[in-house]
Parts: C-alpha cells; structure tokens; sequence
C-alpha cells in the first residue's frame, strides 16, 4: 500500500528480519509460507498484516500479524535496509521464474532501517535494460574472483614447493619434514579451486 493504492511488493522485507513468521501451508506459488502486507506512510514502511494458509484446512486463510509483533497492529520495519521493488501496472512479460515477469512500470524505493530516503519511477523497458546491466556488473566481478583464485591456486601449485625444495636443499637437517610441506600445498590448491574465497 502506497499513497492510498495497492502495489505487487517484488521484494520480501520479513527475510531480512531475525525473528520469522509461523508459517502455513508451502507450494511452488508460496514457498516462504506466508503473504506479507506492508504500508510506506509518512516515510516510514510498516508491516500491517500477515497471512497463510491454515495446515489443518487448505484454503483457510489467517492472520498472525499479532502473533509475529506481540500484539500490534502495525510494526515499523527497521530491520530493512535495501531496495524495494514495486510493480506498477500490469504484467507485458511473463517469466515463470520468482520476480522476474516485467511490469508496465516500476517504482524502486531506497530504504534503509525502515525510512524512505529515496524513489525512482521508471518504464518496464529501463527496468530491464537496468537488472540486465546489474547482472552484466556481477558476472564480471565473479570473473574477476575467479581470476585472482587461478593466480593464488597457481602460486600454490608451483611456485611454494619450488621454494620448499630451495629452503630443503640450503637446510638438509629440515630434509624430514618435506613430505609434510608438499601435502599442505596439495591440500591448500585444492581449496583454493573448489571454493569460491567469500568477501568480507
């Protein structure tokens, strides 16, 4: 709910929040089990309402707003720092993938610990054009990752156990202890390329 009308909320704040929701009935429609309504008033965006779907009767729909906030009737989402995305008009794309149909019209609004700080209107066509060069910006970056794990796997592989032979040859006495050294740089190299390095 926005400005007095109701929009398709492509964006699901409750799964930032630590504390979740009971949940009710889940299929490939609702997986998350629950429907979740939220209201942008005076800048601010409220959880006014939660609903599923009842285990013991399919079909059955109830409210557990008052059970997720202790009784209010409204709930101010400060755990949501991000970007809510609104559809505004009617589908001119269908995808059956999550979000990821494409509306008439968009509005993008910046949110961040439950305040409205900003809003960006757009056509369906610029809202594509803008995810498409998003997705274009991560693959990049993934294989920039990628390439810096290539270099450090291939450090790992080469260039250290031609360092230990050097370290092992200047100091016969440390000759024992070889072995031991070549594994852990197998073991570091095989790390290194089966898994991603995580940021921080």
């Amino acid at each position: 709910m926005y400005n007095g009308r109701e929009y398709p909320l492509l964006t699901e704040p409750l799964a930032a929040c630590r504390k979740k929701p009971r949940t009710g009935l889940r299929s490939t429609a609702l997986l998350r089990g629950y429907v979740a309504t939220f209201e942008i008033r005076n800048a601010e965006l409220l959880l006014k309402d939660i609903q599923i779907e009842t285990p013991s009767a399919p079909g059955r729909w109830e409210s557990v707003l008052h059970e997720f906030t202790g009784g209010q009737d409204e709930l101010k989402a400060d755990w949501f720092t991000g970007e809510l995305t609104v559809g505004d008009g009617s589908i001119v794309e269908y995808i059956h993938i999550g979000y990821a149909s494409i509306h008439e019209n968009y509005i993008l609004m910046d949110i961040r610990n439950g305040n409205l700080v900003k809003e960006t209107s757009m056509t369906g066509a610029d809202y594509k054009r803008l995810r498409q060069e998003q997705v274009k910006a991560e693959i990049r970056q993934i294989g920039k990752g990628a390439g810096r794990k290539i270099v450090l796997s291939i450090t790992t592989v080469f260039l250290f156990p031609l360092l230990l032979a050097l370290i092992f040859k200047l100091f016969p006495a440390l000759a024992p202890c070889f072995p031991y050294a070549a594994a852990l740089c197998a073991v570091a190299a095989v790390l290194l390329i089966g898994f991603p390095r995580r940021k921080g």
